[in-house]
């Protein structure tokens, strides 16, 4: 397993109670851990540089699947979680009282390789006239640009031309 280091404290906004004013961030342990087929998949909040190593420039949050529980337990992988829909969203709701089938998303990308803490957008504003068709959230970002740069940087494929045919990617800095 890579080095570790303890997560950063991070300050209530408005709040000067709970503890001495900060949220806490757990600390060096291993959490969340839900076990499937003799594995257990751990989630692990460390601090990391921007380089994903440890440290104490960001927060971030590593994966690590767990073999061997009957014996040795060893680390078989880690690495980067991506969570998205294909779902965009409405600004309004709609005919069936939900905001789904609209334009816009969001996604988040989370693993110790990541540059964690920030919310990566060009907001374009909520008016009917920011508005994709006057009713949805705009896409700022494209989904293949992060993607992208994750299969270039984490899976070291270069071939980005053949996993996106005629797409041209800008990588946006979300992975290190």
């Amino acid at each position: 397993m890579a080095a570790t280091a303890l997560p950063i404290p991070v300050r209530h906004r408005g709040n000067t109670g709970g503890a001495n004013g900060y949220l806490s961030a757990v600390d060096d342990r291993l959490g969340s851990i839900h076990l499937r087929a003799g594995r257990a998949w751990v989630a692990h909040t460390i601090g990391a540089t921007d380089t994903g190593a440890a440290g104490n420039t960001r927060n971030g949050i590593r994966w690590y699947e767990v073999g061997a529980l009957d014996t040795t337990p060893a680390v078989i992988q880690s690495g980067t979680l991506v969570v998205m829909s294909e779902f965009g969203r409405k600004a309004q709701e709609n005919g069936s009282q939900g905001t789904d089938h609209g334009h816009g998303n969001v996604m988040f990308v989370l693993g110790g390789s990541t540059a964690g803490g920030q919310v990566m957008t060009q907001w374009p504003g909520m008016s009917t006239q920011q508005l994709y068709q006057g009713q949805d959230l705009q896409v700022t970002i494209d989904y293949r640009d992060i993607l992208s740069e994750i299969v270039s940087r984490r899976l070291g494929n270069a071939k980005l031309d053949v996993v996106f045919p005629g797409y041209t990617p800008t990588f946006r800095g979300a992975v290190v």
